[in-house]
């Protein structure tokens, strides 16, 4: 793990933990501290919310800033946000604006970063409508029924023990860095 070689994340010379780091690391944290019918990665998550922006045509920018959206969760884990302080929130933004740096995307506007969050909280209620993930509130929402075929190769993906999140999440990184410094798409 990338914290054991570039010491704490809160010393200033704390380095930025690498697209694998990274990639295997949210593939391993659990949303909802396990408190759902599937388990669901933060890789599955960051995956499925770029996988609606694509769908929704979406710029590439958007889809991208979608995927790495919870890229600093990597270093802090997947706290639940009512749970989050506000010295919380300010150094996980630190590690996630480093993380962007890193792959040389620049921070998002905040008209486009209120639209990542439009698509994390879509995934939030399609997790918890059809995964049974987060529980409470989002039950009687019905997820777009335009991304049904999504859904249910995302369900199977979840229920394969043996599918590499961590893997895909890479490499949608990467395809999604390589498109985007190219330029307009």
């Amino acid at each position: 793990m990338y914290l054991t070689r570039f010491g704490s994340i809160l010393t200033p010379d704390w380095g930025t933990p690498s697209l694998q780091d990274i990639a295997y690391t949210l593939s391993k944290i659990i949303r909802y501290n396990g408190a759902s019918r599937v388990d669901i990665s933060v890789a599955a998550h960051s995956i499925l919310t770029y996988e609606l922006a694509k769908y929704n045509n979406e710029h590439i920018r958007i889809q991208l800033l979608c995927l790495l959206h919870d890229a600093a969760e990597s270093a802090i884990g997947d706290v639940p946000s009512p749970f989050k302080n506000d010295g919380l929130k300010e150094t996980e933004k630190k590690i996630w604006l480093r993380i962007l740096n890193s792959f040389g995307v620049e921070p998002p506007k905040d008209e486009e970063q209120t639209v990542v969050d439009f698509y994390d909280k879509q995934c939030l209620r399609i997790e918890a409508h059809v995964l049974g993930a987060g529980g409470h509130g989002f039950e009687d929402i019905v997820p777009l029924p335009t991304v049904a075929n999504e859904i249910e190769t995302f369900k199977s993906n979840l229920a394969n023990k043996d599918y590499d999140w961590g893997l895909l999440f890479e490499r949608l990184v990467r395809q999604s860095l390589s498109i985007y410094h190219e330029g307009p798409v």
